[in-house]
């Protein structure tokens, strides 16, 4: 849970950076897989969410200068 809110920060700093929007959605799918073992539907849930929100989502892209 920890790694997911840096990984959130880094990517609200640059959120077209495709690695890390990868690394967020990688800790999302390890967290679904974790609650599922602790057989913790709230948890598996609210991961699930986030992760098909992050998916859903277009990355900001800058525009060159």
């Amino acid at each position: 849970r920890e790694a997911i809110v840096w990984q959130r920060k880094a990517l609200a700093a640059n959120p077209a950076n495709p690695t890390y929007r990868g690394c967020l959605m990688e800790h999302l799918e390890n967290l679904v897989l974790a609650a599922r073992e602790l057989g913790d539907a709230q948890g598996v849930a609210e991961a699930e969410r986030e992760l098909a929100k992050l998916r859903d989502s277009r990355p900001v892209e800058k525009k060159a200068k």
